[in-house]
């Protein structure tokens, strides 16, 4: 599954999951007709379109093939008392009503859809049960993620299907819509006709500048001519960047711009610089010149070019084109008209063209509404409405024809005061209805990123009635108190697209002690967190606080934790730790005691108290088999050095179970956890060797780890390393596809992401490069090396580095061949610090830089020492080929020989192993 297939099932997942009974009946029926091949019977709707009872919901004219529908949120709940075998009531029912459609045996299948998504643990009991070891083999059942998959193929097969589909869908039909340039381009407004005395505008002002500010009023149609501009020359362009006026503020440089939606910050110049390019900045605030893009120049030479779009006008400034006013003909197109001789519509054009939104919109409405189009022109023109220059007005004129209830919603989102929001959570804030409803009508459109949903500003700005912030600050308030604080994509691209009157919102309360609102705020990385609540770090625990007051303070507290030296944040992490124990002490609720127990947990592995911290986690998986975090807490603590047998054989254990879950069903996971959990992989060998040797297993890793880089989840370079470290060499494959369906981590600069991912970051990209270089993708190889550097250098400008950091910044140097920069890294970290992970690479460079008996002397040390080391031991075989490489360049052939023979024998690594005899036949 490639990475837009499945943005956009993600996508329809939540579509599904909103749909209620009726919809789910007849979207149901379409999906098992189309599988089955053949017209089946529907009645599972009655007259009045209520689902009915009584009957079959779907079957065939020959009954042998039946389905039934639900919308029961219990429908995956074991309703069996403990000890007793597993019973899925719902799911019982509808097979025995199924069975009895039909005489004995002639049912041939069974499909139940439900809205619901599978839990992991439902196959393993359902199977368990009387129906299904009877009944199995007639049993499909369709969960909310599998109807989404169906209807995916079904789409993509069948034109007749996707119509189908896109009318009961808005946001898949615009997902579809803008299939090819998804995630990239905002959609195209519907019904939108390019104009000819725009396009040969843009023509002649790119024949004599590199740059273009597109000015004009909202609504004029910049930022669509913009999109146009894009699809009918990219052809000519290696890559297209799009990034919205608010990404990128004054004075900063476009190396780093921070997307409003939250992630991690696109160096959009040097994707830019990287290969010609079109950048489009689109709605600008502030005027422009040419000298803001003199960092760009590599761009321009390579024949790149800068499209923005703004409201302010740059009087005399060469760079700036008026938009200008679209033709006729082109306003006719857009309004849908061919009746060119009728007056109404000709009057209605002349006063409106001005503003091709007003016509889209016009158009529209009509259309949704079922309107008499010339009465509506007719109406518009004739009431005395200032046709201003800002349309406004006969916008508000035009939306207020809408149904009441989808006009509401829209008055909502304006009034909110923020345009732009995540799709889910806009569902939640307006309505699912409400929502699908503004999609279908075109005035809630796809932005430019994942999952995100807007609506123009000159619309919003038109029905605007109460601008205030509160109900839209109460909305995150209580779908953050809804998750108990769990950050899950969705609800944390809200608080980042909302941020600002969020923020303003806050402040404004009377209210001191931390609430919901604190922790969402919270949740924002950097320097942003201080703003939110200074000193709160020092607030005072007691037992009788809310949950969000605690997991504020505990928050706070972490982030306090970071600035403090080694010794002084372990005896910090103590202090904690006994406080947490007084609360607990104290007595809490059920749930503020879980949390107390996960987090003195934490403070107590940090401050070495490894059989206290195993008891408070083990304790806490008592509340609930669905704690993920906990497993990956267990998991972290059995990687702590000097550890008890029994505290590595509990790390063990949850490391298995906690990857077990994330591999049936990583949707179910936190995607936090699952990266957590991936980067922490690399210490457990056995279990990653048993993945390795699973290709299905490696690929939905591969899954988790791109998802992750396309939200901008901060655990992603830890992952990133881990993955192309354990997986890079017998699945380089997928290791080199992450860069090359994402470029855009190519151009990821130090100063764009946290300083504690450098390392994971410069690792990963050299694993990635070498993995490039097997696949003979030399031009990747290169870029990968030159990505890694980036980080290696910025690492090697400290004083002191510790021998980790200077092993994985070796690594990249020795793979661009810059051994002295190697050997100036490694000479930065203490003797004490000098593992054999460390002397391996130190050898390396020795040997690269010619120094041949230094790098025999450092390669044989580096041997001795692993052969200590039980963690190494799957590594052996390369020490033993370090040192025989070693030795021939000594021309000690029979040392190399034997050498050789030993890294064969201690390999176990097929494809190594391949490599390694390869080299020992050379030298016979």
């Amino acid at each position: 599954m490639d990475n837009i297939e499945k943005i956009i099932i993600l996508k329809l997942i939540d579509e599904v999951k909103a749909l209620d009974a009726s919809d789910l009946e007849l979207i149901g029926h379409n999906m098992v007709a189309l599988l089955e091949g053949q017209n089946l019977i529907h009645h599972g709707l009655n007259k009045d379109h209520k689902p009915s009872g009584y009957t079959v919901d779907t079957f065939s004219q020959a009954s042998d093939i039946v389905a039934e529908y639900s919308t029961e949120k219990k429908y995956f709940v074991n309703g069996a008392a403990a000890g007793e075998p597993p019973f899925y009531e719902k799911i019982e029912n509808d097979v025995a009503h199924a069975l009895s459609h039909a005489p004995s045996g002639v049912v041939k299948k069974i499909y139940l859809l439900t809205t619901e998504e599978e839990v992991p643990s439902f196959r393993s009991d359902f199977n368990q049960t009387p129906t299904f070891k009877k009944h199995g083999k007639l049993i499909e059942i369709y969960d909310a993620r599998e109807i989404a998959k169906t209807i995916y193929r079904q789409s993509i097969k069948s034109p007749q299907a996707a119509s189908f589909y896109c009318d009961a869908f808005p946001s898949f039909s615009q997902s579809l819509d803008n299939y090819e340039y998804y995630g990239k381009l905002p959609a195209q407004c519907k019904g939108y006709s390019p104009d000819s005395l725009i396009s040969s505008a843009l023509s002649a002002h790119f024949s004599t500048s590199k740059i273009c500010v597109l000015n004009g009023l909202s609504g004029a149609g910049k930022t669509q001519a913009a999109i146009n501009f894009v699809r009918e020359r990219s052809k000519d362009f290696g890559n297209y960047i799009w990034i919205n006026g608010a990404d990128w503020p004054k004075d900063t440089s476009l190396a780093a711009v921070k997307r409003t939606r939250g992630g991690a910050p696109v160096n959009v110049a040097g994707l830019f610089n990287a290969t010609k390019s079109i950048l489009v900045i689109d709605g600008v605030d502030r005027t422009l010149d040419a000298e803001m893009f003199t960092e760009l120049k590599p761009g321009f030479a390579l024949g790149g070019l800068v499209l923005a779009t703004s409201q302010v006008r740059g009087v005399g400034n060469s760079i700036y084109l008026e938009i200008p006013k679209i033709s006729d003909s082109s306003a006719l197109k857009i309004l849908g008209e061919a009746d060119v001789s009728n007056p109404v519509v000709t009057d209605f054009v002349a006063k409106c063209k001005f503003l091709p939104l007003i016509l889209s919109t016009a158009r529209s409405t009509i259309e949704s509404q079922n309107l008499n189009k010339y009465d509506f022109y007719q109406d518009i023109v004739s009431n005395p409405i200032d046709v201003s220059s800002d349309g406004r007005s006969i916008i508000k004129a035009i939306l207020s024809k809408l149904e009441q209830e989808t006009y509401r919603a829209l008055v909502k989102i304006a009034d909110s005061g923020v345009f732009t929001h995540d799709a889910e959570f806009l569902r939640s804030f307006i309505g699912i209805n409400r929502c699908a409803n503004l999609q279908a009508r075109s005035i809630l459109l796809p932005g430019s990123g994942i999952n995100i949903l807007k609506v123009h500003d000159l619309l919003c700005y038109a029905v605007q009635e109460n601008p205030c912030s509160a109900e839209l600050a109460a909305a995150v308030t209580k779908r953050t108190l809804d998750a108990e604080g769990e950050m899950k994509p969705s609800l944390l691209r809200e608080i980042h697209l909302s941020y600002e009157v969020l923020i303003e919102q806050h402040k404004s309360r009377l209210s001191k002690e931390p609430d919901w609102l604190t922790y969402a705020l919270l949740q924002i990385d950097g320097e942003r967190k201080q703003q939110v609540y200074p000193g709160l770090h020092e607030y005072a625990l007691r037992a009788d606080l809310p949950l969000a007051a605690i997991m504020s303070i505990i928050d706070a507290r972490e982030v306090q934790s970071y600035k403090l030296k080694r010794l002084e944040r372990e005896d910090y992490y103590r202090r904690c730790a006994e406080e947490y124990k007084s609360l607990i002490d104290a007595g809490v609720t059920t749930r503020i005691r879980a949390e107390l127990l996960h987090h003195r947990g934490k403070a107590l592995r940090r401050s070495e108290g490894y059989e206290e911290a195993l008891r408070c986690f083990q304790e806490l998986r008592d509340f609930s088999t669905e704690w993920h975090a906990t497993l990956l807490q267990i998991s972290h603590l059995g990687t702590q050095y000097g550890v008890s047998p029994e505290i590595r054989s509990a790390g063990s254990d949850a490391m298995n179970e906690l990857v077990s879950l994330i591999l049936s069903n990583s949707s179910a996971i936190p995607l936090r956890v699952s990266l957590s959990a991936l980067a922490k992989l690399r210490t457990y060998k056995t279990l990653a060797n048993a993945i390795r040797g699973r290709p299905e297993d490696v690929a939905k890793l591969h899954e988790i780890i791109t998802t992750a880089a396309l939200d901008g989840i901060d655990q992603f370079y830890e992952a990133f390393v881990s993955f192309t470290s354990l997986f890079g060499y017998e699945h380089e494959t997928l290791a080199v596809a992450l860069v090359e369906q994402i470029p855009e981590l190519l151009a990821i600069e130090p100063k764009a992401i946290d300083a504690k991912q450098w390392t994971s970051a410069c690792e990963g990209f050299a694993n990635v490069s070498q993995g490039a270089t097997r696949l003979a993708k030399a031009d990747l190889a290169t870029i990968t090396s030159d990505a890694s550097l980036r980080f290696a250098d910025e690492i090697l400008k400290k004083d002191r580095l510790k021998g980790f950091d200077a092993r994985a910044i070796a690594k990249a140097y020795n793979n661009r061949g810059h051994f002295k920069k190697a050997l100036e890294a490694i000479g930065k970290v203490a003797e004490s610090d000098l593992t054999h992970w460390t002397l391996y690479r130190l050898a390396e460079a020795q040997k690269g830089d010619g120094q041949v008996d230094a790098a025999l002397g450092t390669a044989e040390r580096a041997l001795k020492l692993a052969t200590q080391d039980s963690a190494a031991s799957d590594n052996l075989s390369s020490y033993y080929e370090l040192v025989g490489r070693c030795y021939q360049d000594s021309e000690n052939d029979a040392l190399a020989i034997e050498h050789a023979e030993q890294a064969i024998s201690t390999c176990r690594n097929n494809r190594y192993l391949g490599s390694l005899k390869t080299w020992r036949q050379s030298m016979s």
